[in-house]
Order: structure tokens, then C-alpha cells, then sequence
């Protein structure tokens, strides 16, 4: 007999079955929730919920409806699920199902999911791999995390399902653990350059190469990877009486092959009187920076989020 959690493992060994034992006081609800007891067999896959009604009565007077929602863990329907013959016990007036899969079988039917999700990260991985531009390689490396990660998932169902199988894609998990390491050496081996076209504008180069070590870039003089060129320009005019600014700024990222960044600002108008004209460079100044140390530097840190 197989009616309880000791016999069951005699007649479905585990090593060669997945199981899920059920009783309810209808056969349709002791099928449903022995499906859903194996199902949930898998623990780490959530893709369905099923819901069971299983009524308890006491007496004609007396019911009592107990809403069991069994959440069904799994990736896939699981093809191939068989039933024993209903058994019912004449003492407790429950019926029992057991529903069960052959471990081997029920992986050779999902081997081609997972060979799907193998293929689509390593489509991904090894195009980062051989891929030249560091922000284009850093781009296709997190969508490969990305992809890593739905392929472990699906990899995490396989080898619960029948772990034998699964020892040419296990070793894959190495390969996925590691992608946010390089992410880290493609990125510290971006290295960029700073230049103002007017020399006059070098007040700002502290202030423009903080905004680049702070989003993670190195800052270098030789063998850089990117130029940084900025060009500002005050266009302040002064009339008889009045002082007027327009600033302007615009810098580019770039390298000889690719421009991988654009930003232009027109700041707000800034004006003053002549005699005031301290005070009025001090307002171009200190707009400028603001720009800098906040527009630009949000747009140099989405070069590492945005798409390819």
C-alpha cells in the first residue's frame, strides 16, 4: 500500500520518483490536491496557483468547508504525471490519490526548456565576450545576467527534478556567478581624459573629473580610453549700464570609433549691474557648477544603465 508517508517511498522509491500524496472527501479534490502536493515538490519555481475546495462533514447538519490555496510550484505542467487508482478508507471516508513522475522520463521531456535557456544566455554571453567597446560589452554582459538568471532558475527546477541529468549544465552556475565580476574589471578599465577647449575653463576640471571618478571611471592623461571634451562658454555681454549671461555648456565622451555621450545645457539667463560684476561672474560660476555636479553627472552615471 502506498496511503501514507512511510509505504509511499516503498512503492515510489525516491531516488527514481516524485510523488504527491493526497486525501479529500471527493476523488476530483484528492486528484487536484495530489497534483498540486507534487507540484509544490518544487520549491524555488513559483508559476501557478491552484485553488482546492476540500469539504469536511461532520453530520447532515454540520458542515464545514475548509479553502485550501495550494500554491504550485513549478516550471513547467509536468508532462507525464500518472495516478494511482483511488483508494478509499472506509474508517476516515477520505479518498486517496497518489500522483507521480518518473524523475528520468519527466527530464528528458524539460531538457529541451532548459537547453532554450541555455542557449539564449550563452547567445548573449559570448557576444559580450567578444565584443570591443567596454560600455557595449558592460551593456550585453547584464543582459546575459539577466538571462543567466532565468536560466538558473530553470536549471534549479532540472536538477530537483533528476539532478544525474544535469551534470553538462550544472557547471554553467560558475559562469553565471561571475559575470558581476567582470562587469566590474570592464568598467574599472574604462579610463577617460579630460579637455577644455578654452584653457581658461580649467577652474572646472576638478568639479568635472569628480563627477567622472564618482560614477566609477578612472581619470587618466595617457593611454585613456575615452576624451572628455568640454566646451563652456559664459557669452556674457556687458552694456552701459548692465551685465547679461547666457552660459553654455556642452561635452562630449568619446573615443575614435564611437561617441558615447552628448550633453549640451543652455543655463538660465543671469544678469546684473556693471558695478556688480563680481557678483554677477559669481552667479555664471556657480550655475555652471550646478550643472556640472548635477545634470552631468546623472547622465555619465546612466551610461552604465542605459541600453547598447
Amino acid at each position: 500500500m502506498w496511503a501514507d508517508s512511510y509505504t509511499i517511498n516503498k512503492a515510489f522509491p525516491s531516488a527514481e520518483y516524485i510523488t504527491g500524496l493526497a486525501s479529500a472527501k471527493t476523488e476530483e479534490t484528492a486528484a487536484a490536491l495530489a497534483d498540486a502536493n507534487l507540484a509544490a515538490y518544487f520549491s524555488r519555481e513559483i508559476l501557478s496557483e491552484t485553488n482546492a475546495t476540500q469539504s469536511l462533514s461532520s453530520s447532515e447538519k454540520n458542515k464545514e468547508t475548509l479553502k485550501r490555496n495550494i500554491t504550485v510550484k513549478s516550471y513547467v505542467d509536468l508532462h507525464g504525471i500518472q495516478h494511482t487508482k483511488t483508494w478509499f478508507d472506509s474508517k476516515s471516508k477520505n479518498y486517496f490519490v497518489c500522483a507521480y513522475v518518473k524523475r528520468k522520463e519527466a527530464f528528458k521531456d524539460y531538457e529541451n526548456s532548459l537547453i532554450l535557456e541555455n542557449e539564449k544566455f550563452y547567445s548573449l554571453y559570448n557576444s559580450a565576450q567578444k565584443e570591443k567597446s567596454p560600455f557595449k560589452k558592460i551593456s550585453l554582459l547584464k543582459e546575459s545576467k539577466v538571462a543567466g538568471a532565468t536560466y538558473l532558475n530553470a536549471l534549479d527546477f532540472a536538477e530537483v527534478l533528476y539532478k544525474e541529468g544535469c551534470a553538462a549544465y550544472s557547471k554553467d552556475r560558475s559562469v553565471v556567478a561571475a559575470i558581476d565580476e567582470k562587469i566590474a574589471t570592464a568598467k574599472m578599465n574604462i579610463s577617460m581624459r579630460v579637455l577644455f577647449e578654452e584653457s581658461k575653463n580649467e577652474r572646472y576640471r576638478p568639479l568635472l573629473e569628480k563627477a567622472v571618478s564618482d560614477s566609477g571611471f578612472l581619470i587618466a592623461n595617457k593611454n585613456y580610453s575615452y576624451l572628455i571634451l568640454a566646451k563652456i562658454n559664459e557669452d556674457k555681454s556687458i552694456f552701459t549700464d548692465t551685465i547679461v549671461a547666457n552660459p553654455k555648456i556642452a561635452i562630449q565622451i568619446k573615443n575614435d570609433s564611437e561617441t558615447i555621450l552628448s550633453f549640451s545645457k543652455s543655463t538660465e539667463r543671469i544678469s546684473g549691474f556693471k558695478d556688480a560684476e563680481r557678483l554677477v561672474d559669481y552667479k555664471i560660476q556657480n550655475e555652471i557648477e550646478k550643472t556640472i555636479s548635477e545634470e552631468f553627472s546623472e547622465k555619465i552615471k546612466e551610461l552604465l544603465e542605459g541600453s547598447r
